[in-house]
């Protein structure tokens, strides 16, 4: 019983769903404010998607330059101690 409950509670949102998308279509179709506007939306929708894929692009170039420089770092970071201890066992004998 609650399965068939459950079926039809479905169908009406589906159907409901379909009117409201009817309704919208019409509406929008028919008001030339509502196109405009649409218009407007999608052209700054593009933009911030733009603006948003330059913006990754240049965080992921600021991660790639910190990971070389980190390991940069830990490169003549490991070369000064082996250094220090050449040095240092170099003087004890």
């Amino acid at each position: 019983m609650s399965h068939d409950f459950q079926n039809e509670f479905q169908r009406e949102v589906v159907d409901r769903l379909a009117r409201l998308e009817t309704m919208l279509s019409v509406v929008t179709r028919d008001c030339p404010l509502c196109q405009s506007r649409i218009g407007a939306l999608e052209i700054q929708a593009a933009k911030a998607a733009a603006s948003t894929a330059s913006a990754h692009h240049r965080i992921d170039g600021l991660i790639s330059t910190a990971l070389w420089a980190a390991g940069a770092v830990g490169g003549i970071t490991a070369v000064l101690i082996q250094v220090g201890l050449y040095i240092f066992k170099a003087m004890r004998g």
